[in-house]
């Protein structure tokens, strides 16, 4: 989106003034247009690998399927009505 914004302003501006005009211009679009869909795809890859590191976290402590073999963990959400956490359990 900024590469296409760019585009529609020359290299090399004749006068000053249409430096300027283009500048003034040129960061107001930037503000409106491109600033927020950054600002999504910035907290889009963070919730992406927050989750990522989550699952990885979960498949490693999940032991695998069989909860009763020796130092098996499970590890689930748990959510009560006054807190949250985490259910781990362990099988020996």
């Amino acid at each position: 989106r900024n590469e296409d914004l760019r585009s529609s302003y020359p290299e090399q501006p004749e006068t000053y003034q249409q430096f300027l005009d283009n500048k003034t211009s040129y960061n107001s679009q930037f503000e409106n247009d491109v600033r927020p869909l950054r600002t999504t795809s910035f907290v889009l890859y963070g919730v992406g690998g927050a989750a990522a590191v989550a699952g990885a976290v979960w498949l490693l402590l999940d032991g695998g399927s069989d909860a009763r073999k020796p130092g098996a963990l499970t590890l689930a959400p748990l959510v009560a009505p006054d807190c949250a956490g985490a259910f781990v359990t362990v099988g020996f």
